[in-house]
Parts: C-alpha cells; structure tokens; sequence
C-alpha cells in the first residue's frame, strides 16, 4: 500500500514536469516561432504521449522509492531548448502529433527579379535571435531596386514602405546598389524594421518647408509658348541648398496664363515640400490691330456680325479667336458713316481695343438715272431735267446726289455729270442734246394757184427751218426746208384740208438738231 501510494506522488511530480514542459513550447511558438519551423508540437498534444511513457515506466516502485531524488532531477531536466523539440512524433505507434504552423517571410520584387507571390525568397530565422530574418540575394548588378516582404505567402500581410515602417499603406522598399554586390536584406520583428546590407546610414532629415524658393523669373507675359519657371535659388535659414543633392524640383511646363506653384521636395538630408508662385499675365489687346467688317448702305439698320483682332506674339502676328480670347459687343447704323466697337481681352488677354463698323455710301451707278434728251438753247446755260431712283425711292438732288453740266451754253451735245452724296458714292456721265427753241407758225394763208404760204415767227440759234404738212387724216408728213421763214407750199389739192407745222434747225459741226415743232394749223385750199 505505500509503495501503490509513493507511485502516485511519483506520477502526479513526473505529469507536472511534463505539463511544464510543454508550457514552455508554446511560449516560445507564440514568441516569434524560434527555431521551432514545422518539428514543434502543438499545445493540444504535447501533453498526452508524455504523460503514457512516464507511466508505463513507474512499476519498479520500490525503486523509485529508494532513489527518490530522481525526481528532482527529472523536474530540473524538463525544460528543452528549443533546438531540442523533437522532429517527429516520439512513439511512432501513436497517431501523428499536428504541427505547429511557423510563420514564413517572403521577398518579393525587382531585388529577386519577380513579384510573383508562389516564388521569391523565403527569409531565413537567425538561430541566435527568433526575430531576425533574412536573405541575401547574390550577384546583384548596380542600381535601384523594389521589393516588398510578405507574411506567410499571403499579399494581406505585407511589411513595406520605408525603413521602420510596417505598413501595407506604405510604397514598396527600396535599396540603391552602387556596384555590382551580394545584398543580404534583413527583418527585425522586435523593432519592425528592415535593413539591406547596401543601405547608408540613417540622418535625420531636416524640413525645407520654410525655405525660401526663388525664381530666376517670378512673372511674365502670355506669349502663346510654353514657359516653365527656373528655380535659381532655395535657401533655408543661411544655408542655400544644392539642387540635386539637398532637393528635386517638380517640373511644370504652364503655357495659359494665371498663377502656378513651383514646388521643391527636400531630399537627401532633407525632406518636406518648400514652393514659390509664378505667374504668366494675360497679355494686353492693345496693342492689336481691331478691323470691323463694314456693310454698304441700304436704306435699312446694319449691325455688325464679323471681327478680326490680331496681334503680335513672339514677333509673329496672329489671329486671335472671337469667344476664346475676346469679346464684342454688335453695334448698328442705318446712315453711311462709323461707329465705335470695343473689343476686350478674354482668357489669356486682357484689356480692350476699338475697332470702328462702317456703313459704306452706296454706289449711285445701281440706281435708275433718266436725262431729257432735248432742251431748247437759250443762248445761256441750259440745264437737262434729271430724275433718280433707288429702287421705289425717288432720290433727291443735292441732298443724295449733285448735277454738273458742261458745253451746255450752245446748240450741239452736252453732258450731265450726276455724282453721289451722302449715303450715295460714285458718279454717272449723261448726255443730252440742245436744240433750237419751239417754232410757231405766224400766219398760213391760200394763195392763187393752189399754194400755202406759211410765215415762220424767228426761233433763236435757227439757221433753217421745216414746214411739214398732209392732208387732214393722211398717215405720212411731207417736209420742206428752208433758209428763209416765209415758205409756200405748191400742188396742193383743191378743196382739200391741210395740216401744217414748222420746226426750227441748226447746225453744229456735221450735225443737224432740230427743235421741236409748233403746234398744227390748218388750211383748205380753195384756190
């Protein structure tokens, strides 16, 4: 009976060093996986293979009894290190014991050459500390490189971004290798950093935010180019700072006009963001040449509808665009003569121009121009009747047009000049003739033998004249000349009655003009 009850105290200290025992594997899995990768039990399982083989082995009671102190070396001896954790199951009778998942970091990216996540380089665990990781890439060629660390194989657990961070927000890793080298990157769980064996050591970079940015031109002009600001100076406290090497500047290529910010990014030993406005003004209209297309006068209101605004950029003149670079206002007239039009800068120009819309007079040789064709001479200046219209519209002398006679003091061909005024431009030459005044029959009387004698009363400018007559109905006129203005008339025929009328005519040059006739006068032959 004791020796039954020593066995059970003996079996209750071995079960507790065994619980222990596993206690321990589990800390050191929940720790950071040291050296335990896919060999280390499970906390559901440790405990029971143990617990059987102590067991089956405490028969020799009176053994264990006279020996006790075993006990306290096997307690002392329970504790493994973790490079002790058995690899496979320790019975091979019993079932398989599950094992304990390790976590696994992967490098993916441009440094091992793919970002493919079933490939890579799977990170090794230090034996000398469980939260160092790492791999070295071999023969790498200089240059820029990117990579990401991922948690086992999954894109959901990612450390990235720049040293000290793990963050999948962040951008990918990145290392610069100066010459061709074998790179060994490493994790730090312990303090969530990642380091290559190329990277330089860490300054802290001061903050160029208050810098002061100056341009070599702050402000120009609209010239229809592209003109990008040039940064000639940052300068932060006292110290002015080297381009390319203390910072980049963001390059803007700004061609409309209005405000941009030139930004500069710190770099090296310097971060943040420092800026500086420059501006393109809107290039004044001016200076342009502002042209109105006129209209010809109508009689009617005429606004104006087409512009042209042209002006010089970079020495070249160009036309500028109607809505895109300026407006207008239409403005209208009804009589021949200008009126003001504004132009004013829209978009990239500024500022206003005037241009000038005119009605132009329009020509008086479109209009219907009716000249006498005869005026009786006078022996003073004679003057044609002369009428014109523009289409119903009866013009009216001196006021749309004026008259200009010439040659017109004797008998022979004189001209009219009608010429435009007003809203009317342009002349028209007509001709009319001048011819001896109206004659009139002073007496006509039957004389013996079947004769008319006719007497002509004197007609200015005459040298000769005509006395036409037929009998009364008769269609055709005989005629007779004569220098003289008593004329008789024979053969006629007895009692029969005639119609008579005489007509003055002159002579100028080689042509013969003849005034208009008197009235008719009649006579029946009785004798």
């Amino acid at each position: 009976m004791i020796n039954n009850l020593f066995n059970k105290k003996v079996l209750a200290v071995v079960s507790a060093v065994t619980l222990s025992v596993s206690s321990v594997a589990l800390a050191f899995t929940t720790s950071g996986g040291y050296g335990l990768e896919t060999n280390a039990p499970s906390t559901s399982a440790s405990a029971k293979p143990p617990v059987e083989e102590i067991t089956t082995e405490a028969k020799p009671v009176e053994e264990i009894t006279t020996e006790a102190k075993p006990v306290e070396e096997i307690t002392t001896e329970a504790e493994p290190t973790p490079s002790a954790a058995p690899s496979t199951n320790p019975n091979p009778s019993e079932s398989p014991v599950d094992p304990v998942e390790e976590d696994t970091y992967q490098i993916l990216g441009t440094l091992v050459g793919t970002w493919d996540l079933g490939s890579g380089g799977f990170m090794v665990q230090s034996k000398d500390d469980a939260n160092i990781y790492t791999y070295t890439v071999l023969n790498v060629k200089a240059g820029s490189y990117e990579f990401q660390i991922v948690k086992n194989n999954s894109w959901d657990t990612k450390f990235s971004g720049a040293q000290g961070f793990i963050n999948s927000d962040y951008p990918n890793l990145k290392c610069v290798v100066k010459e061709d080298c074998d790179v060994t990157v490493t994790l730090n769980l312990k303090d969530m950093t990642v380091k290559t064996s190329v990277d330089e050591e860490l300054v802290e970079q001061t903050d160029i935010s208050a810098a002061t940015v100056t341009l070599a031109k702050a402000k120009t002009t609209y010239n229809g180019q592209v003109q990008a600001p040039v940064v000639s100076s940052v300068v932060l406290g006292t110290t002015e700072l080297k381009a390319g090497v203390d910072y980049e500047v963001t390059e803007i290529s700004p061609k409309k006009a209005g405000t941009y910010t030139v930004k500069v990014d710190g770099k090296g030993n310097y971060k943040g963001q420092a800026a500086a406005e420059y501006t393109i003004a809107k290039k004044n209209i001016k200076t342009g040449t502002a042209t109105v297309t006129g209209k010809t006068y109508t009689g009617k209101k005429l606004t104006s509808s087409k512009y042209t605004l042209k002006i010089k950029l970079n020495g070249k003149t160009v036309t500028l665009k109607k809505g895109t670079d300026y407006t207008v206002k239409a403005v209208s007239r009804t009589n021949v003569g200008s009126s003001n039009v504004t132009f004013t800068g829209k978009g990239n120009f500024t500022g206003t121009v005037k241009g000038k819309f005119t009605v132009k007079a329009k020509s008086i040789k479109s209009a219907k121009i009716t000249v006498s064709s005869k005026v009786a001479y006078t022996g003073k200046s004679v003057k044609a009747t002369v009428k014109v219209k523009d289409g119903s519209k009866t013009l009216k002398a001196n006021k749309d047009y004026t008259l200009k006679f010439s040659n017109n003091k004797k008998i022979g061909k004189a001209k009219v000049t009608i010429k435009g005024k007003g809203n009317y431009s342009g002349s028209v030459n007509k001709t009319f003739k001048i011819v001896p005044g109206k004659a009139s029959i002073k007496k006509v009387v039957n004389v013996k033998g079947k004769k008319a004698k006719v007497t002509i009363k004197s007609v200015k400018g005459a040298t000769s004249y005509k006395v036409s007559y037929r009998v009364k109905g008769a269609k055709k006129w005989s005629t007779v000349t004569s220098k003289k203005r008593s004329i008789v008339l024979s053969k006629l025929k007895k009692n029969k009655t005639y119609q008579i009328k005489v007509a003055a005519v002159a002579k100028s040059g080689k042509t013969t003009y003849t005034g208009a006739y008197s009235s008719v006068k009649t006579l029946k032959i009785k004798k």
